[in-house]
Formats: structure tokens, C-alpha cells, sequence
């Protein structure tokens, strides 16, 4: 299925779901980036109704609480665990060593500190109250 859109769906999913919480206080720059990348390959395309950056900042700003809805709930999934027997075959020497580390970083406590940071976030921006 298809689905036509405000192209910041898509920089929000990118955003929320891939990148740490650090570089959420990088979004304006992230988003000029990407503008600039947008509007280069419309031109080279010949399409003739390029948005403008305001435009695209204003419907960034207004998708926020999609952008939350990913952060809390894509990224666990995305930062997630592989299933324990995936681990095991992975790294079959060193899979205490690797389980030890991935469920640190990304699991459990982790996980937690990724979603407190974001709803964090989401505060601070005045996306919650």
C-alpha cells in the first residue's frame, strides 16, 4: 500500500526511532540537511512545486506527536534485543560477554532510560505538559 504524505512522517520515523536522545538538540540542523537534500533532488527531477523550509520546519513541528508515539514506541523495538538463540549463534565464543553488554545497552534498564530521555525531551519542547 502506498502512502502519500507530508514527507516529515518520514523524518520524524527517522529521527525517533534511530537516533539517540543526544541528538534530538541537533534537529534543526538535521532538518535544514535535510531540506536541502529534498529541494536539490525535486530540482534535478524537474518537479515544479518544491516546498519551501519554513514549510517543511512548520509541518515538522506541528507531526511532534507522531514524532513522540515513534520515540516511545519504536525505538525499544528498533534498539531491542535479537531473540537470545540469534545471540547464541552470532557470537558463539563470546555470547555472556555480548549478552552481558546488549542487555545494558539496549535492553531492560536501557530501553527505560531511552524512553525517560525522550519523554524528557517531548516535555521540554512542550509536546507534554
Amino acid at each position: 500500500m502506498i502512502f502519500y504524505n507530508n514527507p516529515c512522517y518520514d523524518v520524524h520515523f527517522f529521527i525517533y526511532s534511530s537516533l539517540r536522545t543526544e541528538s534530538f538538540e541537533r534537529i534543526p540542523e538535521l532538518l535544514r540537511i535535510y531540506y536541502e537534500s529534498l529541494a536539490k533532488n525535486l530540482k534535478l527531477l524537474e518537479y515544479d512545486d518544491i516546498p519551501t523550509f519554513e514549510y517543511i520546519e512548520e509541518s515538522f513541528n506541528k507531526l511532534n506527536t507522531y514524532g513522540l508515539q515513534v520515540a516511545i514506541s519504536f525505538r525499544p523495538i528498533v534498539t531491542g534485543l535479537y531473540p537470545m538463540s540469534k545471540l547464541k549463534e552470532m557470537y558463539p565464543d563470546d555470547f555472556e560477554k555480548y549478552f552481558t553488554y546488549a542487555c545494558v545497552h539496549y535492553g531492560g534498564d536501557g530501553i527505560l532510560k531511552a524512553v525517560q530521555e525522550s519523554l524528557k525531551y517531548f516535555k521540554k519542547i512542550g509536546v507534554l505538559k
